[in-house]
């Protein structure tokens, strides 16, 4: 339990020392490999890029995501849980409107379908960013996504991200 106020509170840190934030959404599409089905859900997420000079590294972003996902009835069993989690991501490259990058977030889910229970969550793969509009940007994620002890799965996410007005 202490381990995680100090990631909230590190979290807390992070988001304070942010130059620019964003609020979005989209949509996932999720494949469990163990017994071929595909699920499918939503999130909506704020992220925020870290100074780089907070940490002497440039492209850090942290990211508080809330979704919900489904995979139908397979075997009897039916997988319905929302995920609450937090993220680093590393932008790697950057070319004119398009960035790539690297991803990483842990949280817990909380299952509603085999049964009622809370669980780790976690997920890492790749991102890619594209720059539509001086404010808004289409992202599009592959990950490898698991709920301890229930679920695991390959996610492909695309969602939009809107860039906050920074009061300058």
């Amino acid at each position: 339990m202490r381990g995680l106020f100090l990631f909230l509170a590190f979290a807390l840190l992070l988001s304070s020392v942010a130059f620019s934030r964003d609020i979005g959404a989209g949509l996932t599409l999720g494949y469990r490999s163990e017994k071929p089905t595909v699920g499918f859900g939503g999130f909506a997420y704020y992220r925020y890029d870290v100074r780089e000079k907070f940490l002497n590294v440039k492209g850090l972003a942290g990211q508080l995501s809330v979704g919900y996902v489904t995979f139908p009835k397979e075997d009897n069993v039916e997988y319905s849980f929302v995920p609450v989690k937090y993220g680093l991501s590393y932008t790697a490259y950057t070319q004119d409107k398009v960035s790539l990058g690297v991803l990483g977030e842990l949280g817990l889910a909380f299952l509603s379908k085999p049964k009622s229970e809370t669980k780790v969550t976690g997920g890492a793969g790749g991102f890619v960013a594209y720059s539509v509009a001086p404010d808004v940007k289409l992202v599009g994620a592959v990950k490898y996504s698991a709920v301890v002890q229930a679920v695991h799965y390959l996610g492909v996410e695309v969602g939009v991200l809107y860039t906050l007005p920074t009061g300058k």
